[in-house]
């Protein structure tokens, strides 16, 4: 693979789990921690060449650690994020050299290989590409208790990660918006630009709560079986 083509990756792991009830990023997953089986899925991806690991800051140690036993050898750089999601972000890509970027959640590390490989194709001559999938409940804007708007599920779609961004657009939209936003694609809104969608896979769960670490367990032994 051409050098030019080949893209560093920003892996999200400063969060604080609250909602998991302590930090899912080292909670068991088959033998690895979640944190390592997610750098190893992305490390998998051939036009990936290093990785940024961001984390807390009392964890980068930890981290650091554990990552001796990832089966990946391929460059791995910590650095401690910040308050804000974006700003964990920030501090990732501020140490990448490669034109596009890939950003993908700490706790997601069921990402297949083919889907990273698409979504940075995609990317190419764009702002952006991101993974997404269609949502299966019926979606309600609500006020209080109150439904205040049905929306169709038809034009809304979950956003998954990697999402991968030019790394210069993400700068400049950045200083921007100062506000902090909930993934990265967001923070391109500000500027006038292509971003694809390429439709995720139902596996590619965040790990959020205790529920979907079972699940993750379960996936990930029928993908060993099959």
């Amino acid at each position: 693979m051409n050098k030019k083509d080949l893209v560093d990756a920003v892996i999200v792991a400063a969060g604080q789990s609250t909602r998991f009830g302590g930090d899912k990023l080292f909670a068991d997953l088959c033998g690895y921690p979640v944190i390592i089986r997610t750098i190893d899925a992305i490390a998998k991806a051939p036009s990936i060449h290093q990785l940024i690991i961001v984390g807390a800051a009392e964890e980068l140690e930890k981290l650091e650690t554990l990552c001796k036993n990832s089966q990946s050898k391929k460059p791995k750089i910590f650095v401690e994020g910040g308050k804000r999601r974006r700003d964990s972000v920030e501090a990732g890509i501020g140490l990448t050299r490669t034109e596009y970027v890939a950003i993908h959640d700490g706790a997601r590390p069921l990402v297949k290989t083919s889907l990273i490989e698409t979504c940075i194709e995609e990317a190419r001559g764009r702002m952006g590409a991101l993974l997404a999938s269609p949502i299966n409940d019926s979606i309600k804007r609500i006020s209080g208790k109150n439904v205040i708007e049905n929306l169709q599920r038809e034009e809304l779609r979950a956003a998954q990660t990697p999402q991968v961004v030019r790394k210069i657009d993400w700068i400049k939209s950045a200083k921007i918006n100062t506000s902090d936003v909930s993934d990265d694609i967001a923070m391109l809104d500000k500027l006038d630009g292509e971003i694809h969608v390429i439709e995720g896979d139902l596996e590619n769960i965040k790990i959020t709560r205790p529920i979907d670490l079972i699940l993750a367990r379960t996936i990930w032994k029928q993908r060993a079986s099959s």
